[in-house]
């Protein structure tokens, strides 16, 4: 199966005169070298976890650890725990504990020390940099991810989030301009991306076109509806933002404002502070 798949992936390239970098030529090679077994548990557990939902990704986090079980030297695995556990502090769906911070970068150190030059981890890592507010080491940790791997679309769309949340928003959308033209059938959260960082230029109709965009394509994706309606209560519009409220409160019922604020991973406070007021002014508890 493997060689098969090995064999169509290097006529694909062919066909598309895409140029690759001499890392990624290499991983043609990785799933050969996988455990079969773990490597369909890896697919399970990635179709899972595009899902941006607190269940889909705790599911995806089972079937990563359970591909460890099959192949204990699986540093992609060992990547992908990790970022479900970033994922799930980031969008409220556990605590951002100490415990579970050091926990998961247990996990990515491990992936790490087994693969030094996977994307991946980086990528895992960035995320976990940013949970914790280390801004810069989760750009540095980004950077790296698409400096070893230049067409890495989704490297592209993360290091374009970690921007906005450290006030840069231009830049971010440079950066997920990018990621747009490498993956042109891109996936609901690169729009969010673009959304956020819209709202924080002050180009609010083209924020609520994209937020309203991912709720389309994901209606169980709670940051589009924290976003949509921080937005609408700061535009004034009570009644949309209200509704939006009442989603986030169905998919997160312990929200509060207490507990986003220690959250939101914003570094500048004045981006934080608009974030919050739009969520008071929605109706969202303290």
């Amino acid at each position: 199966m493997f060689a098969l798949q090995d064999e169509v992936s290097q006529k694909i390239v062919s066909a598309l005169a895409v140029k690759l970098t001499t890392e990624e030529k290499q991983q043609f090679n990785q799933a050969a070298q996988s455990n079969p077994e773990a490597y369909d548990l890896l697919l399970r557990g990635l179709e899972q976890f595009r899902r941006f939902t607190r269940e889909t990704n705790a599911a995806a986090r089972d079937l990563f650890k359970r591909a460890i079980d099959y192949d204990p030297d699986f540093a992609r695995a060992y990547a992908n725990v990790a970022l479900t556990h970033g994922i799930d502090v980031q969008f409220g769906w556990s605590e951002p504990s100490e415990d579970l911070l050091d926990q998961s970068f247990e996990y990515a150190d491990k992936a790490l020390k087994l693969d030094s030059k996977l994307r991946q981890v980086y990528f895992a890592l960035s995320n976990l940099y940013l949970i914790s507010k280390q801004h810069d080491k989760a750009i540095d940790a980004s950077r790296k991810a698409v400096t070893l791997h230049p067409n890495y679309a989704d490297g592209y769309a993360q290091f374009a989030q970690l921007l906005i949340y450290a006030g840069r928003p231009r830049d971010g959308l440079d950066a997920l301009g990018k990621a747009m033209i490498l993956n042109p059938r891109y996936a609901f959260f690169y729009t969010w991306i673009e959304g956020h960082a819209y709202m924080l230029m002050g180009q609010y109709d083209k924020a609520i076109s994209a937020f309203e965009k991912v709720i389309e394509k994901n209606a169980h994706f709670p940051g589009a509806h924290l976003t949509l309606a921080s937005l609408y209560g700061n535009l004034g519009k009570l009644e949309e933002a209200k509704w939006e409220a009442a989603e986030v409160l169905s998919l997160r019922p312990d929200f509060s404002l207490a507990e986003e604020t220690r959250r939101a991973p914003y570094k500048n406070p004045d981006d934080l502070e608009y974030y919050i007021a739009g969520l008071r002014k929605a109706g969202l508890p303290d």
